[in-house]
């Protein structure tokens, strides 16, 4: 019955749709109402007419329920993650995850500045994290370390674990004395 009552809402939409767009272009004077009708008597007389509109209406039906998915997708999950956690079906809007991966960046000294880029998709987050880091970092260890940290904070917060996909790349590496005399005098 379910399916029954989804086309029926789906054929009352399109029809109080068509309609009205009718009207409107009736009372724009864009179409005659008596042009209207005739067009519309020679549909009922001609059977290859109306077999011809029968696949015009057909092909605007398909073609307005696929803009119409695309356009609930985009909105729906737009700014945010939807997992399936203890508590059911839950979302997350990436707001919160940047900045739960801003808060476990700021807690290693060796990193001096970062940029940060997140997305949600449907069911998956993508963080991209570009880094400055002092010299004397152990690259590979500390990305490595990073994303570690990033995961675990994430998983210990909101649950996501498998829902991230985490990228650390280092854009720079700068001494730390060099960085703070410059920006010293950068400031003076």
């Amino acid at each position: 019955m379910k399916v029954f009552d989804l086309f029926t809402k789906v054929f009352t939409v399109f029809a109080f749709l068509t309609l009205g767009s009718l009207l409107i272009m009736v009372s724009l004077h864009v179409v005659a109402w008596d042009d209207l009708m005739r067009d519309l008597g020679r549909i009922y007389e001609d059977p290859r007419a109306a077999f011809q509109t029968l696949i015009a209406g057909i092909f605007f039906i398909f073609m307005g329920l696929a803009f119409a998915k695309i356009l609930i997708k985009q909105t729906r999950y737009a700014g945010g993650i939807i997992y399936a956690g203890p508590l059911g079906r839950t979302t997350v809007s990436v707001s919160a995850v940047e900045d739960v991966v801003r808060k476990t960046l700021k807690r290693f000294p060796e990193i001096l500045t970062f940029t940060l880029k997140c997305r949600g998709y449907e069911k998956k987050a993508e963080i991209k994290v570009k880094l400055v880091v002092q010299a004397g970092v152990t690259l590979p260890v500390f990305s490595d370390e990073v994303k570690k940290e990033i995961r675990s904070r994430l998983e210990r917060l909101l649950n996501l674990v498998n829902d991230v996909e985490v990228f650390v790349n280092v854009r720079n590496i700068k001494d730390s004395e060099s960085y703070e005399a410059l920006s010293a005098r950068k400031a003076s």
